[in-house]
């Protein structure tokens, strides 16, 4: 009996299966006469040029097969019975992991918009849905290859030419409260500086020790703090305006002139150039002036606070908008906000958004 029933439910697993491929074929028939036969890219020719283009028509790899989840009749009963081994089944479960976790709204590095909903895909170039499918252990969906992470997707093709993603929204976006005690923080720790530098203006040397070590025991941390809070307080707690830093991957000097409580800048550059998301984008990011003697051309750069490490040394900094924009301290080995930055981080506190 139990040998009887293994082999029906194999056989109906089998059917279908090959019901499930039946009408596969006939949507792909019905999906090639649409658009001519070609596989299509994630970019549009306008924005990626000739090497998307070659990457839409490049010959087909060993076709893919959709995951066996993806059939609307397959219960799990009937996708154990159809698979030939437990690793292949455990993978489908990997895989299903991957789609579930890339459920909702995305957006590219080109600025195409995506949406995920169960196995398909929609883009806002106008092409859609497109389905999920699984070659040789890899996830791949309108031709790439997901080789980065559900939570920071990177897309290759195979030609090489890879589309980043990112949600439409960074982490920690809206978060009012976060957001008043780091703005809150950075201006007790900037008037500490500010009365410092008073003190070696009246030659008041008692009070510059003293300061000095209340800036060095991070006196103004405000009470009621997660321990989380706390931790991202203390990381950050050299980093204020007109501070001077060294950029910890990238060597060059500069000045800060402002910061955010996460990355505000749109979805398109954070896909490209915030790789560990989601927590990369939900740290405080600095408005920085570059140093011209490292980046010729009056540069300024929005970087990662996990990137920047603060440096007296590199004072004094040779950029053109830092005698505009700051008031030169040699005591402080750095820089104190001038008039028009002063006004630009006082606006800050009241509506929450850094402009020059």
């Amino acid at each position: 009996d139990s040998q009887f029933g293994r082999r029906s439910a194999f056989l109906h697993g089998l059917r279908m299966m090959l019901r499930y491929w039946v009408a596969k074929g006939r949507r792909a028939l019905q999906s090639r006469n649409l658009r001519g036969g070609h596989r299509f890219d994630f970019s549009t020719d306008a924005v990626a040029g000739p090497l998307a283009r070659s990457a839409a028509v490049s010959p087909r790899p060993p076709r893919p097969r959709p995951l066996l989840s993806q059939g609307p009749c397959w219960s799990q009963h009937q996708r154990s019975c159809a698979s030939s081994s437990a690793s292949s089944s455990s993978r489908v479960w990997d895989f299903q992991a991957s789609i579930d976790a890339l459920a909702g709204e995305w957006g590219d590095d080109i600025g195409l918009s995506i949406e995920i909903k169960g196995y398909e895909a929609w883009f806002s170039d106008g092409t859609g849905p497109w389905v999920f499918e699984e070659l040789d252990g890899a996830l791949l969906l309108r031709g790439a290859r997901l080789t980065g992470t559900p939570s920071a997707p990177v897309w290759q093709f195979p030609g090489g030419l890879e589309r980043f993603w990112a949600r439409p929204d960074a982490v920690g976006t809206g978060d009012t409260a976060w957001s008043d005690i780091l703005l809150s923080y950075k201006a007790s720790r900037l008037r500490l500086r500010q009365d410092l530098q008073g003190a070696f203006a009246n030659h008041d040397f008692d009070r510059v020790i003293s300061m000095k070590s209340d800036w060095e025991q991070n006196l103004q941390m405000p009470s009621g703090l997660t321990e989380d809070q706390h931790r991202k307080l203390v990381v950050g707690q050299k980093l204020i305006p007109g501070a001077c830093f060294r950029h910890k991957k990238f060597d060059y000097r500069g000045v800060i002139l402002g910061f955010d409580p996460w990355c505000t800048y749109p979805t398109s550059w954070r896909a490209r150039w915030v790789p560990n998301r989601p927590a990369g984008e939900a740290q405080p990011f600095y408005y920085c002036l570059v140093d011209e003697r490292d980046r010729a051309g009056r540069q300024s750069r929005y970087v990662a606070e996990e990137n920047l490490e603060s440096c007296e040394f590199v004072f004094p900094v040779e950029a053109e908008l830092v005698n505009a924009l700051f008031v030169r301290s040699d005591q402080l080995g750095g820089y104190l906000p001038g008039p028009q930055l002063e006004q630009a981080l006082v606006s800050q506190r009241s509506t929450g958004k850094f402009s020059l």
